[in-house]
C-alpha cells in the first residue's frame, strides 16, 4: 500500500500509537543524577529492541519518555507487555505506557494528530509497571488468547470530545492498577458502567413460552439502554454469550462487562413470577437479588421496576433524570397484542427471510388489535425493508411500505429514538437521502437512543460521505455494544480495508473466524484484504473457500473474476465471468449490477463497469447501496474514480470519491 502524501510532503496513516515514560525521573535526576541517567539508558535499549523485534518503529525520545508506531495492534500490545517484563526485573525502571490506534500524520519533524493526544492522554492515567490501552486497540486484539486484560471503564480525557474505554494488560508481572489508581489529567472521570442482561431462563412447564422470557429481556435491554451514562451490551451478544462454553465471568472480562442481570420466568395463566438478581460480573458477587409474584396484567411495572433497580443500584453514575422517570412504558393496554408482539420479536430477530416473513404477519396482527402500538409499527418498517434488501419484496413496493410505517411510528409517539433510526435506515439504503439520513440519527441520539444499529448505520453513513476515521470509530463503538456481534466486526474490518489499512482488516477477520468458522463474508472479505497485500496464492485459498461455502456454482463468483485478473490469468477470469452470466439468466430478479460492474472494472472495461453502476444507481436495491460504498472507497477501483462518467454519477449521488 502506498501512504497518501500531502503536497507539504507530510504522510497520513492508521498507526498503533505507544507512549512511554519513566515515572518520577526528574526527582530522581535531583537526588541521584547518575542512577537516574542508568535507569534512562537501560529503558532505552530495552524500549528500542522491542519496538524493533515487533516491527514498530521509535518515532522521537524526549528526555524520560518515547513515542513509537506499529502497523499492528498486536504487534504493540506484545511489544509495551515485552517492555515491561524486562523493566520490572532488576533494576526496576519505573515505566508507565499507554497505546492506542488511531489516524496519524507523520512529516520530518515527527507525528502528530487526534491519535497521538489520545495515546498520551490513556499513558497519563497509567502507574509504574502498567500498560493500557484504548477500546480501539482493544477491539483488534480481545480475542488473542495469550493476551489477557482487564477493563477499567470509560474515561472522559482532556481535549476528546467523546468518553475512551481504557483497559489494562493484566499478563504476568505487568501490573494491573486499581480504578482508584489511576490518574492523571484531572478532567479524566468515569462515566458509564457497562451492563449486561443474560437471556432470562423459562421455567414455565409451556416451552413455547420461551417467547415471553426472550422478550422480557429484550425489552429490559432496550430501556437500559436509553439510559444516561449507562453502556448495556446488544442482544445480540448477550443471547450468544448465553449458549457459550466460556465462563460467563471470563467473557465479561473480554467484554469490558461490570456487572450482569440474570433471571428466570415462570408464566402459569394469568399470573408470573420473575426471580432476577444484579451481580458483579468480575467474580459473581451477588449485589442484589429479588423474586417477583404479579398478575400478568402488570408484566409492564414489572419490568419498569426491575429496570429502576439496576439504575439505583449505579446511581453514583447516572444523570439526575434517570433516577425520577420510568424506564420501561407500557406500549400497549393490550395484553394480547403484547403477546403477539413478543412472538414477531422472537421471529425477527432470526434474521432470516422465512423468519422474517412470519415476524411481518405477527406485527400486522399486532396493529389490528392496537394501531397505536408504535414499536410494533417500527418493527414492521423494519420487516419491509430487511424483506426489500434482500430481494423477497420488491424493493420499491417495500421501501415504500417501511417508509410509511416508520412515518407512522413517529407521528404516534412512544419510543421514537427507533422509529428515527428505522427512517435513517431508509433514507440511507433507499432514497440515499444523506443529509436526511443525517438528521435522522441525530434525533434518534438526541432521544437517548445509543445502540450498536445506531451507530452501525452511522458508520455507515460516515463511510459512504468519506469520512473514513469517524467511520471507524463509530463501528469500533458498535462492537463496544454488541462485541460477539459478527456482521458488526466484518463492517468494522472492510472500512479498514476501504481506508487502506490491510493487515488491520485481516486481523478482524482472523477474529471473526476464530469466533465462527462459518461465517464465509469474512472468507471473502480477508481475501480480498490479501489481494491487494499482493499475496495472491493465499488470496486465492480465502475466496476459492468463500466461493464452496455459498453452496453453489454459480455463486460467489465475482471475487474469483478479480482473483485472476489480477495475477494475470485472464482466461480463468472469463471462465468465472461465464459463470456470472449464466446465473443472471437462471435467476433474472436477483440483483447483479454491482457484481458485473466490478468484473467488467477488473477485466479492464471502464465503459461497461459504468453502464452496470449507472443500472444499479436507477434500481436503488437496498443491498446495491453498500455495494456503491465498495466501490466509491475501496482503493482498488482508483483507476474508475479518475473516469468523467464516474465522476458525474458520483455528483449525481452527492458523493465525493476518495482522493487515494
Amino acid at each position: 500500500m502506498t501512504t497518501p502524501q500531502a503536497s507539504d510532503g507530510s504522510t497520513r496513516r492508521l498507526a498503533a500509537i505507544m507512549f512511554a515514560d519513566m515515572v518520577g525521573y526528574t526527582a530522581l535526576m535531583q537526588e541521584d543524577e547518575q542512577s537516574a541517567k542508568t535507569l534512562r539508558d537501560r529503558q532505552k535499549i530495552v524500549v528500542e529492541s522491542a519496538v524493533r523485534d515487533h516491527a514498530g518503529e521509535v518515532i522521537q525520545w524526549y528526555g524520560d519518555g518515547s513515542l513509537s508506531i506499529f502497523g499492528s495492534a498486536l504487534q504493540a500490545v506484545r511489544a509495551a507487555g515485552n517492555i515491561q517484563e524486562k523493566l520490572l526485573t532488576d533494576p526496576v525502571v519505573p515505566l508507565r505506557i499507554g497505546l492506542h490506534l488511531g489516524d496519524i500524520m507523520k512529516d520530518g519533524e515527527g507525528i502528530f494528530g487526534d491519535g497521538v493526544n489520545i495515546a498520551s492522554r490513556i499513558e497519563s492515567l497509567a502507574v509504574p509497571g502498567a500498560v493500557l490501552w484504548s477500546e480501539a486497540i482493544q477491539s483488534l486484539i480481545a480475542n488473542q488468547g495469550d493476551i489477557k486484560s482487564v477493563s477499567l471503564g470509560e474515561f472522559k480525557l482532556k481535549n476528546v470530545s467523546r468518553p475512551v474505554g481504557v483497559y489494562a494488560l493484566a499478563n504476568g508481572k505487568v501490573v494491573v492498577p486499581a480504578k482508584d489508581e489511576v490518574v492523571g489529567m484531572g478532567e479524566i472521570s468515569t462515566n458509564e458502567r457497562r451492563v449486561m442482561v443474560l437471556p432470562f431462563v423459562n421455567l414455565s412447564q409451556d416451552l413455547d413460552n420461551q417467547f415471553f422470557c426472550d422478550g422480557i429481556t429484550e425489552e429490559i435491554i432496550n430501556g437500559l439502554s436509553r439510559v444516561g451514562g449507562l453502556s448495556v451490551i446488544a442482544r445480540s451478544s448477550s443471547f450468544r454469550l448465553h449458549t457459550s462454553s466460556e465462563a460467563v465471568p471470563e467473557m465479561c472480562k473480554k467484554m469490558g462487562v461490570t456487572h450482569t442481570l440474570e433471571g428466570s420466568v415462570r408464566k402459569h395463566e394469568d399470573r408470573v413470577r420473575i426471580s432476577v438478581q444484579f451481580n458483579c460480573a468480575a467474580d459473581r458477587f451477588q449485589i442484589w437479588s429479588e423474586t417477583y409474584d404479579r398478575q400478568l396484567a402488570n408484566i409492564f411495572d414489572l419490568q419498569d421496576e426491575i429496570a429502576r433497580m439496576v439504575v439505583n443500584k449505579l446511581r453514583e453514575n447516572m444523570d439526575g433524570a434517570s433516577h425520577q422517570k420510568s424506564i420501561i412504558q407500557a406500549p400497549t393496554d393490550n395484553l394480547d397484542a403484547y403477546h403477539l408482539y413478543l412472538k414477531g420479536l422472537h421471529h425477527f430477530n432470526k434474521r432470516n427471510p422465512e423468519q422474517i416473513q412470519l415476524a411481518k404477519i405477527k406485527f400486522e396482527s399486532v396493529l389490528a388489535l392496537d394501531p397505536s402500538f408504535t414499536e410494533a409499527l417500527t418493527s414492521l418498517s423494519h420487516c419491509y425493508a430487511f424483506l426489500g434488501s434482500c430481494g423477497v419484496l420488491q424493493p420499491m413496493q417495500a421501501y415504500a411500505k417501511a417508509h410509511e410505517f416508520a412515518l407512522k411510528a413517529v407521528e404516534k409517539g412512544g419510543q421514537m429514538s427507533d422509529s428515527y433510526l428505522a427512517l435513517a435506515t431508509i433514507k440511507f439504503f433507499h432514497f440515499w437521502d444523506w443529509d436526511g439520513c443525517r438528521e435522522s440519527l441525530i434525533k434518534a441520539e438526541e432521544l437517548g437512543l445509543g445502540s450498536a444499529l445506531l451507530n452501525q448505520i452511522w458508520g455507515l453513513y460516515l463511510a459512504m460521505i468519506g469520512d473514513l476515521p469517524d467511520a471507524i470509530g463509530r463501528m469500533q463503538r458498535a462492537i463496544e455494544l454488541d462485541p460477539l456481534s459478527l456482521p458488526q466486526m466484518n463492517m468494522l474490518a472492510i472500512l479498514y480495508l476501504f481506508n487502506g489499512e490491510y493487515q488491520k482488516a485481516i486481523q478482524v477477520f482472523d477474529q471473526i473466524l476464530e469466533l465462527d468458522s462459518s461465517f464465509r463474508s469474512a472468507f471473502e472479505g480477508k481475501g480480498f484484504a490479501l489481494l491487494l497485500l499482493d499475496r495472491m496464492d493465499e488470496a486465492l485459498e480465502a475466496l476459492t473457500t468463500y466461493q464452496k461455502m455459498t453452496g453453489h456454482p454459480l455463486k460467489g463468483v465475482t471475487c474469483l473474476i478479480v482473483a485472476h485478473s489480477m495475477k494475470g490469468d485472464e482466461e480463468s477470469a472469463r471462465t468465472y465471468f461465464d459463470k456470472l452470466m449464466v446465473r443472471q439468466e437462471q435467476d433474472p430478479n436477483v440483483s447483479l449490477e454491482v457484481d458485473f460492474a466490478i468484473a467488467h472494472y477488473a477485466l479492464g472495461e471502464m465503459e461497461r463497469s459504468i453502464d452496470y453502476l449507472e443500472k444499479a444507481y436507477e434500481k436503488r436495491f437496498g443491498i446495491v447501496c453498500t455495494g456503491i460504498i465498495f466501490v466509491m472507497r475501496l482503493p482498488y477501483f482508483n483507476k474508475l474514480w479518475k473516469v468523467a462518467r464516474f465522476q458525474d454519477l458520483a455528483r449525481r449521488m452527492d458523493l465525493t470519491i476518495s482522493s487515494r
